[in-house]
């Protein structure tokens, strides 16, 4: 089994969000998410694209296990929210973010998109700046042809670098 590059976007000036398209089929697809940066301390979220557009609905669900150097760990969890997380902590904005995403049954409108997520980012100064990462598993409840996936920060904050890669398993 390998990796082939679908697409790829490498931030190198401020943008709020970073869309990847390609997904065309029912492989299972994967994102890798390198360094990402942001103007300020923000959540990392994502939604899944449908003909290029990003989905807004009330329709992703999630639930992981969130890990804290040197605080014990906790649950993250919701149904029904419009967006789907990378890491459940505010990051700090100059560390970087980096995240894996395996993205399966994207493209059978027939069935629901599901991720397998894992993260590691450093938690906002002003709650004492610890290492922090989530690992889970999220189901977008829509019966759709996926074609993509946007990421977006909270509060509508912008990116300031980092490589997001969209890559099918072959």
């Amino acid at each position: 089994m390998g990796l082939q590059q679908v697409a790829t976007n490498t931030v190198s000036s401020t943008v709020s969000s970073v869309t990847l398209t390609g997904i065309d089929d029912n492989s299972i697809y994967m994102v890798s998410i390198n360094n990402a940066t942001f103007a300020s301390d923000k959540v990392l979220y994502f939604r899944f694209t449908e003909s290029g557009s990003a989905n807004s609905t009330n329709n992703y669900d999630r639930a992981g296990k969130g890990i804290r150097a040197g605080s014990s760990f906790y649950n993250n969890s919701a149904t029904n929210a419009n967006v789907g997380y990378i890491d459940a902590s505010r990051l700090e904005n100059s560390t970087g973010a980096n995240g894996i995403l395996f993205i399966y049954n994207a493209n059978d409108n027939s069935d629901f998109t599901y991720v397998n997520n894992q993260s590691v980012g450093e938690r906002e100064s002003n709650q004492g700046l610890t290492v922090t990462g989530l690992i889970g598993g999220q189901v977008f409840t829509v019966n759709s042809q996926v074609d993509g996936i946007a990421f977006m920060l909270e509060s509508s904050e912008n990116f300031t670098g980092g490589t997001f890669t969209l890559w099918k398993l072959i």
